[in-house]
């Protein structure tokens, strides 16, 4: 599914395509005083060194404040030093948004000597452009638009305040915009679209080519669809592709006097009928010209719902489990391969631990996820005092010959955490077994870069405490050598079900036993959960599916999802709320089979449960086969994993 965040970078590449003169530009200061009439509001200019072209981005000077704040900006232009708007109200920044500004911006042949609002794209169509502005919903902007002698409007919906003033140069046009799109005509040819940041979202400028250099006479204007994938002009047909999830709206702007418009099928430039009929994904689309030059109709409702979708996708069943915590027995053979000696009494980390051996992950090629740590110890020790970092919000658990401990169980507030554990009756004659496993959260970022993950502390405590004599780590399978380059290394860690690739596609699980994650661990330790998932969704539909996982209120359990070999869902609701997590066509096979593994691991002895259950969150009519060629992106198992037992 599309988000806002997805629009906001399309919103800014569209900018960046359109503004050739970006491609050469040095700073030409920056300040607040020297460019705005508010010392709150800070702008960098940067000029185009052979045109003069200038950009303006303009933020809050502290940008930890979200206030609304409202500021004229002193621009240089051709024309010379201007402060402006000069007829709207004061641009405005809300919150920690940016607006790039232009000044002598090019458009085609045609000139903005500045746009108060920031400028979305221009596309040049029978010789002139269309200038696309955009502002946020309910706000006002100004530009000038050099060559121009009047100007009307042809087009309100939602704008207000529309003024036109004559200048030396041309036409200085003030307006308000609320949501919904308007357009203005000029006396030069030239058009300006004026679009809300909700309407811009569903604008589109799709090429007629390949080429990422394409022209911009070589782009057309869509409004409406939900995505427009590409388009083409086939014998005077303008065939548009993309999705769409209900009927509305479907407007063109596309030249459509030039009979010269070149086909792009064809290299060359040939004449075709003048182009009036539109399809879209291979259907035709009732469309009727509008005043100001656009092609209009409407897109018919979809065939599909999300209510049909999901009304066709099996419940999760017929699960099968098996223990996936074997490593806390003390019988546990831990001498395979995916077990490492974990013996350096030294590490070139500034953050040294408080006890040796090392026990960082990383000392040892293990740097994600899950990590498992064995210590062997001799003697009558009472109890171990542990320190653990894994990152803000990780845990840990731990064993003592089978017999759990106890565990830490996440806050988001700590990266590290200690407890001083008891092993009461767990103790034997000869060599015990400490077992810990801990989750990695993944490495901190800037200044913390370095910060370990493993175990800082790890000391005997009581009796005649003696030292560990031994420990080993377990990560990922294959350490750093990438023996999935697919899914890549990041996707799993040291658990037992991950190493052995219980979570992979063609895993033989025939010989476990049926259980259900709803039912789940009625003690402390972790169980493997894997079943099936069946999907034939209706052809021309791309939709959006996601796994909804839930436990009972309080459990403190560490859950994680994996579709088809992919880890994509982390689940601890005592830290965190995320309880949906979506899951991309592809890694799902929407006409087959999906192996779907789920590892559910209790942190404390009154177990955990996890119910599954798959949502639909969005079905769009589309042009796009989601599984089209997409076998490649889901490897099976291999029996190479039994080394890493």
């Amino acid at each position: 599914m599309l988000t806002d965040k997805y629009s906001e970078t399309k919103l800014l590449s569209y900018f960046v395509r359109a503004a050739k003169d970006l491609t050469k530009i040095e700073k030409a200061g920056n300040g607040t005083t020297n460019f705005t009439n508010n010392p709150s509001v800070f702008a960098q200019a940067l000029r185009n060194v052979d045109t003069g072209s200038h950009f303006y981005v303009t933020k809050h000077k502290n940008t930890t404040l979200t206030s609304n704040l409202t500021f004229k900006l002193n621009v240089t232009t051709s024309l010379g030093q201007m402060q402006v708007p000069q007829y709207a109200p004061e641009i405005a920044i809300d919150g920690r948004q940016a607006k790039i500004l232009v000044a002598d911006f090019a458009a085609g042949d045609e000139t903005l000597i500045y746009s108060t609002a920031e400028v979305l794209t221009f596309s040049v169509q029978n010789g002139k452009p269309i200038i696309v502005f955009w502002v946020p919903t309910g706000e006002s902007g100004e530009f000038y638009l050099k060559g121009a002698k009047y100007g009307s409007v042809s087009r309100c919906e939602g704008c207000a305040n529309v003024g036109f003033h004559d200048a030396d140069e041309g036409v200085i046009v003030n307006f308000m915009q609320n949501q919904g799109m308007s357009v203005l005509e000029f006396d030069n040819g030239v058009r300006a679209v004026i679009a809300d940041r909700i309407t811009a979202y569903n604008m589109w400028q799709p090429t007629l080519s390949n080429n990422p250099q394409a022209p911009m006479n070589d782009t057309m204007l869509v409004k409406g669809p939900y995505l427009v994938r590409s388009a083409t002009v086939e014998d005077g047909i303008i065939c548009l592709t993309g999705d769409y999830s209900g009927a509305g709206d479907l407007e063109v702007f596309a030249p459509l006097d030039d009979e010269n418009w070149r086909s792009s099928s064809s290299k060359h430039h040939r004449k075709t009928a003048a182009s009036r009929m539109v399809h879209f994904n291979g259907e035709p689309v009732a469309m009727r010209q509008t005043k100001y030059g656009s092609l209009l109709g409407s897109l018919s409702a979809p065939n599909v719902s999300v209510e049909s979708v999901q009304a066709g996708i099996p419940e999760l069943t017929d699960w099968k489990v098996h223990d996936a915590l074997p490593e806390r027995y003390a019988s546990y053979n831990d001498s395979g391969a995916g077990w490492r000696m974990a013996d350096k009494n030294s590490t070139l980390n500034p953050w040294k631990p408080e006890t040796y051996p090392v026990l960082y992950g990383d000392e040892y090629g293990f740097h994600y996820q899950n990590l498992l740590w064995r210590g062997r110890f001799s003697g009558e020790a009472t109890g171990v005092y542990l320190n653990v970092i894994g990152g803000a919000a990780s845990g840990w658990s731990a064993w003592l010959n089978g017999h759990f401990l106890g565990s830490t169980y996440g806050n988001i507030s700590l990266a590290e955490t200690n407890a001083t554990l008891l092993f009461g009756n767990a103790t034997k004659e000869g060599e015990n077994v400490l077992f810990v496993i801990q989750d990695h959260m993944g490495h901190d970022q800037t200044v913390g870069v370095l910060n370990p993950r493993g175990i800082l502390n790890a000391t005997l405590i009581g009796g005649e405490a003696s030292n560990f004599t031994s420990w080993k780590v377990a990560g990922n399978a294959g350490s750093q050598a990438n023996i999935d380059p697919m899914r890549g290394p990041i996707n799993e860690g040291g658990l037992h079900a991950e190493r052995l690739g219980w979570h992979l596609p063609g895993f033989d699980d025939s010989a476990w036993k049926s259980g259900s994650p709803q039912d789940g661990l009625t003690e402390a330790g972790a169980k493997f959960y894997r079943t099936n998932l069946p999907l034939d969704l209706p052809e021309g539909i791309d939709a959006s599916l996601a796994f909804e996982l839930n436990a009972p209120k309080d459990s403190k359990v560490r859950a994680q999802l994996y579709v088809n070999g992919y880890m994509f869902g982390k689940f601890i609701p005592h830290v965190g709320n995320q309880i949906e997590f979506p899951v991309f066509p592809g890694i799902l096979d929407y006409h087959g089979d999906n192996t779907i593994g789920l590892n559910v691991w209790a942190q404390d002895d009154t177990g955990a449960s996890v119910s599954v259950k798959t949502s639909v969150l969005g079905v769009y009519q589309s042009s796009l086969d989601p599984s089209a060629g997409t076998e490649y992106l889901r490897p099976g198992w291999s029996s190479e994993r039994l080394r890493y037992y």
